[in-house]
């Protein structure tokens, strides 16, 4: 069951990165990214939640690299320091292989993109 927890969350990881890696340097994201996102990274927490942890050099590991630094973009992008500050505890929590904190930055990042949403695209 927990294999299959790891691979879900794989994929969440794999969908989160894809309407951040369309953004341009310095284009602001869609309603539409910023949903996606928003969705893709609840489902990215759930797993996470349910997984507990994730092996270092694992593929998952290079995802969730290349999802914080992603997230990092979009916070730039959009001068968002609530953003800014939840991809900053996850860079360090993922460094530091501490998936507690991660946890609760990845939940301040989603809280970050919702309030996006609201401001901009309601």
């Amino acid at each position: 069951m927990k294999r299959i927890w790891v691979l879900s969350l794989a994929l969440a990881f794999c969908l989160a990165l894809a309407p951040m890696g369309a953004l341009a340097a310095d284009q602001l994201p869609s309603c539409a990214d910023l949903e996606e996102m928003a969705n893709t990274l609840d489902q990215a927490a759930d797993a996470l939640a349910k997984v507990g942890s994730i092996e270092r050099g694992s593929e998952l590991d290079k995802a969730l690299r290349n999802l914080i630094n992603a997230l990092a973009d979009v916070a730039n992008i959009e001068r968002n320091q609530d953003l800014a500050d939840a991809v900053n505890l996850m860079g360090k929590s993922w460094k530091h292989d501490d998936w507690e904190p991660l946890k609760e930055g990845l939940d301040n990042a989603i809280d970050a993109l919702d309030q996006l949403l609201k401001r901009d695209c309601t």
